[in-house]
């Protein structure tokens, strides 16, 4: 089936959380309720002598962001990050975020992250407490990856996983038809978070000898998920 309509929730950003060392890509998502494009284009209106009193417009520059908002969630590795940007200034408040599409395209800007909520108590006594932030792009756009097609996907299959304490493996999903978005959410079942814990890109990472469960969601299609089995191993 065609993606047809593209729906909010089929994009997928993420932000690094690194951005001065090995790159660490967050999904930014848990606790989100919305993104709001603060895209917007600089222009300049001539009236030429040859369009007789007429303007030529022309775009010279564009403006590229986010506006997020939702709800202050403890422990979500992309909001810890962006709130302990909360009093940093200059070089320290700037990293990258990746948009993934619903058709796996993915493309990266250099950004600043500014105007963030979520370090203290807004608003009513028994409200949560509110998680923002807007994220200025630097810059075009760059290609990361290539879109896949316009299909949904159909179904993802997955191979157990087995990784030492301190080593790093992947989960390598596959995801039919190939037309469709391979790009996949992963997340560890609570009871095993203390065993390992998976990145954005599916990099699992031993921390604990035991074994726990990770569970694959296609993000152009939820509900077309798998389960992968994670054995941890060493330690002492």
């Amino acid at each position: 089936m065609d993606l047809g309509f593209a729906l909010n929730y089929q994009f997928v950003y993420l932000i690094d959380t690194n951005p001065t060392g090995a790159e660490d890509w967050a999904f930014l998502g848990p606790g989100v309720e919305s993104f709001t494009n603060d895209r917007a284009d600089t222009t300049v209106d001539k009236a030429y002598w040859d369009k007789g009193g007429a303007t030529s417009t022309n775009v010279t520059a564009v403006t590229s962001g986010w506006t997020v908002a939702g709800d202050r969630l403890i422990g979500d590795k992309a909001q810890d990050y962006i709130v302990g940007l909360t009093y940093l200034k200059g070089a320290e408040r700037k990293t990258r975020v990746r948009q993934v599409g619903p058709d796996g395209e993915a493309v990266e800007w250099p950004c600043t992250i500014v105007e963030i909520k979520g370090a203290g108590a807004d608003g009513n006594t028994p409200d949560n407490v509110p998680f923002g932030c807007s994220i200025k792009c630097e810059g075009d756009p760059v290609l990361v990856a290539q879109a896949a097609g316009a299909e949904l996907p159909e179904s993802v299959t997955v191979e157990d996983v087995e990784v030492g304490v301190g080593a790093v493996a992947k989960i390598a999903p596959e995801v039919a038809p190939s037309g469709a978005s391979g790009f996949c959410l992963y997340a560890v079942a609570e009871s095993g978070r203390e065993v390992c814990r998976v990145d954005a890109e599916g990099n699992v990472h031993g921390l604990a000898a035991g074994e726990t469960e990770v569970t694959v969601k296609c993000a152009a299609k939820p509900t077309v998920n798998a389960t992968v089995r994670v054995t941890v191993t060493g330690g002492a």
